[in-house]
């Protein structure tokens, strides 16, 4: 019989699939208003991913993870271990990754291989925009890294796909590894803006920022805590660390939300009638950017209504975790639209935001006399 605790088997791929989908829409929509990312991001213009290629792709994982979901269902008629199918899935994905053939992409998948490389070895490295949004990327997908692992702990734990072994044990047993997949990638963002302090000796924007990454790691050790005793205290709400675990919490998303605003947007930076709180130069309409505070405000607090949900037991835990974290995937696509929009002002400001010349060769003879008399006519 199929549970919600089954949910955690596919959950990672379909986020990763969900991720693909909004990658598109953003390329899409980069390129739509003119914002630069293949400048930005520093990619060959002759390779690189377009939107549909994306979308593609977003396609292809989501039609293997619903068979792969149908699989898992009916694995008692087709005679397969059900939890073979959860594995198979995550081999795929991880085979397209790191192939290293000339097909499906290879440039595309090897510069992101590069930049991830240079992103786990923070900070060991000088920190490019790529290697940085990369890294803002990860912390909204902290709940894949940590689906990912319990999967692998599953994995290990239960090699003979046992129906009798339960998958949550890897969840319940092993806090401190938890807390540290979880903490990962607001470390490696620490580690990078650490890096970036070293290279350009200015304690604003890169201390500063380090301190928003550095927020994260108390919140997660006081949630480990309270998770930890929670059945040592008559009450929930008599957890101490409950307490220490809601301070942080709050620390953390007010500083977040600030330097969403201030910092990654650039925002509140003019009081004119006709733009108040926005800034000088915008590329989208006046009405998206109030929406992008108003929408980032929510669902940085989304927490609040999250939180107590499932303390009080109205919502089962897995539920309200897989809406947050589908929720945290929304509010970074929105957020991608602005910061690269910001960027490429920047770029534009220091005469960089150059555009990609697209070169494609004739072999149309009387095309290529049609654009000749053209251009004697024009002279």
């Amino acid at each position: 019989m199929v549970e919600v605790q089954h949910l955690v088997l596919f959950r990672g791929p379909f986020y990763v699939v969900v991720y693909l989908l909004l990658m598109g829409i953003n390329v899409y929509g980069w390129r739509r208003v003119g914002v630069n990312h293949i400048l930005i991001f520093e990619i060959d213009p002759r390779k690189h991913l377009t939107y549909s290629h994306l979308l593609e792709l977003s396609a292809i994982f989501a039609v293997l993870t619903a068979l792969s979901v149908l699989g898992f269902i009916y694995a008692k008629n087709l005679h397969i271990p059900r939890f073979s199918f959860p594995l198979i899935l995550l081999i795929t994905m991880a085979l397209y990754l790191i192939l290293p053939l000339p097909i499906f992409h290879l440039d595309s998948r090897l510069w992101l291989l590069k930049v991830m490389g240079r992103l786990m070895a923070a900070p060991f490295f000088s920190v490019s925009f790529a290697d940085f949004w990369l890294g803002d990327q990860f912390n909204s997908m902290t709940i894949v890294f940590a689906d990912f692992k319990n999967l692998l702990c599953f994995y290990v734990r239960n090699p003979f796909f046992s129906e009798n072994y339960k998958h949550q044990k890897c969840e319940v047993e092993d806090f401190a590894i938890n807390a540290c997949v979880s903490c990962l990638p607001a470390w490696l963002r620490f580690a990078q803006c650490l890096r970036q302090y070293r290279d350009n000796r200015k304690s604003h924007p890169y201390l500063t920022n380090a301190g928003k990454y550095a927020t994260v790691f108390p919140t997660i050790l006081f949630a480990t805590l309270m998770n930890a005793y929670r059945d040592e205290y008559e009450t929930f709400f008599k957890n101490p660390f409950l307490w220490c675990f809601i301070c942080f919490k709050m620390i953390s998303t007010i500083y977040g939300l600030a330097w969403d605003i201030l910092g990654d947007f650039g925002l509140f930076k003019v009081c004119k009638k006709d733009r108040i709180f926005l800034r000088e130069d915008v590329i989208y309409s006046k009405n998206f950017y109030y929406f992008l505070i108003i929408e980032n405000c929510v669902l940085r607090f989304f927490w609040i209504f999250d939180f107590p949900m499932v303390a009080l037991s109205y919502v089962n835990f897995r539920i309200m975790e897989s809406i947050s974290g589908l929720l945290e995937i929304i509010r970074r696509y929105i957020w991608n639209y602005v910061r690269l929009e910001n960027e490429h002002l920047y770029n534009v400001g220091q005469y960089r935001a150059v555009r990609d010349i697209f070169i494609a060769p004739l072999e149309d003879f009387d095309e290529l006399e049609d654009k000749t008399s053209e251009n004697n006519n024009f002279h």
